[in-house]
């Protein structure tokens, strides 16, 4: 007889399995606090800009799962032929996670919370809440580059967005990284630049 799963338990399936076969590692270093900037645009030269600043701090415990929390603040910029409109924004995330050895030096992982998104429009403020959930590898080569690369999926106020993440880090100092990142959206594209401090 024969057994058949959904396609989409397979990440969860490779997570548990990679598990099985490493009960001890070491991995990347998840004690990580962040400092970025981050700038996000639609395509187009009227597209809708975001530029903001913030925090991103992320911790182990219990040595497999993960604990995250994000804040970003800045400015959300509209443009159109006729007019150039801003407001202020700030998003917050709060998330857990399981990471499981892929091999010695790169970890396989989930991650899902909640995340909030305040705007002020000057005259008036508006929020929204939602969650967002992420699945990817992140490993080190050669003890210098740490690399991740994840899909996230999020939604808030009723719309959700899948998109594609990629981060390198490199270190500068001993527990002092240079990080920068990059991620494409179905209508959209952002960058991340930033030091990471480890401990």
């Amino acid at each position: 007889m024969k057994h058949r799963y959904p396609i989409c338990l397979l990440p969860l399936f490779l997570l548990f399995s990679s598990n099985a076969a490493a009960e001890t590692f070491q991995g990347p270093n998840w004690n990580t606090l962040d400092l970025l900037y981050h700038h996000e645009a639609g395509r187009g030269s009227n597209a809708p800009k975001a530029d903001l600043g913030g925090l991103r701090g992320t911790a182990t415990f219990k040595e497999r799962w993960l604990i995250g929390v994000e804040a970003f603040g800045g400015e959300l910029t509209s443009t159109s032929e006729l007019s150039r409109s801003t407001a202020t924004a700030y998003q917050t995330a709060a998330y857990v996670g399981y990471r499981s050895a892929a091999s010695e030096q790169a970890d396989l992982y989930v991650t899902a919370g909640a995340m909030r998104v305040d705007v002020d429009f000057g005259q008036f403020t508006a929020w929204q809440s939602g969650f967002l959930s992420r699945a990817g590898m992140r490993g080190v080569i050669d003890n210098t580059w740490d690399l991740n690369a994840y899909l996230q999926y999020s939604y808030v106020n009723r719309s959700s967005a899948t998109s594609l993440h990629a981060e390198a880090r490199y270190p500068l100092f001993e527990r002092v990284h240079l990080v920068a990142g990059a991620a494409m959206y179905a209508r959209a594209y952002s960058g991340t630049f930033g030091i990471s401090i480890q401990f």
